[in-house]
Parts: C-alpha cells; structure tokens; sequence
C-alpha cells in the first residue's frame, strides 16, 4: 500500500496489533491517505481483536469527491474484508470488519470479487452494462 497504516499504528501510536487489525488498518491508511489523518481514530481502536475490528469515525464517507467510501469497499473486496456501517450517535460512524475465508460459498464466510459483485446488483437492477462504463476518465476528458 502506499500510504501508512499497520505501520504507522505500531510505530507512533505503539498499539500492539493482530493480523486482522493489521489489514484493517492498511486499508483505512489507504482510504484516508495515510492513517494519520484519522489518529484519534488510530489510537482509540483496539486493533487486537482476531476476529473484527470496530473503528469509529466523525466524518462522513463519500463516493467520488472525496472517495474514502469507494476506497473502503473497492480495498475490503480485495483483502476479502466485510465491511459493515452502523451509526454509533448522531456524530460517529462505526466501521466494522470481519475476515472473509474464500470467494466462493457460503455467504457466511465469501467474499466476492468486486467485479463480479459489481455485475451482480447491475443484474438485480435490470441495468445493463453500458460500453461507456468502462471507458476510463482522465483530467484530459474535461478540457
């Protein structure tokens, strides 16, 4: 990844982590662009937990603009995270993660990969895909 995370947390906020805390903490590194910009965050999560891992944020997740939203599910996907969004009170979000096993099976222990769930709701929704969905957009395209 490029931006700190799992290091950062060992290093400067000298939390002891589990491998599961480790990847978590990667992928919120790379969502907020390093995980020092979130560092109550860092230092208020128990990253110890095998099994999930709870961080709450004051802050709101976006899609595109600002895309830490799009970069959470695109990277959970990847490391095979579940991710699930509660509100915790009316100014915190709470992020939880949960370890998935394999890409195919039970729902239960699965993560798919984001293409193929992406195609997925498209077909729920009787959308079709479009040619254009999959034209890549560069600052160039706005001139």
């Amino acid at each position: 990844m490029n931006y700190s995370g799992a290091d950062w947390i060992e290093y400067s906020a000298k939390k002891p982590m589990s491998p599961l805390g480790k990847e978590v903490a990667d992928v919120l590194g790379a969502a907020f662009k390093g995980i020092y910009h979130i560092s109550r965050v860092a230092h208020n999560t128990d990253w110890t937990n095998p099994h999930l891992i709870r961080v709450a944020l004051d802050r709101g997740l976006y899609t595109f603009d600002s895309d830490e939203l799009t970069t959470l599910v695109v990277l959970s996907h990847d490391r095979m995270l579940r991710m699930e969004i509660n509100s915790c009170n009316f100014r915190h979000l709470e992020l939880v993660f949960h370890p998935r096993k394999e890409r195919y099976g039970s729902t239960m222990t699965r993560m798919p990969f984001m293409e193929d769930h992406i195609a997925i709701i498209r077909e729920d929704a009787g959308l079709e895909v479009l040619d254009a969905v999959f034209q890549p957009y560069t600052t160039r395209d706005t001139k």
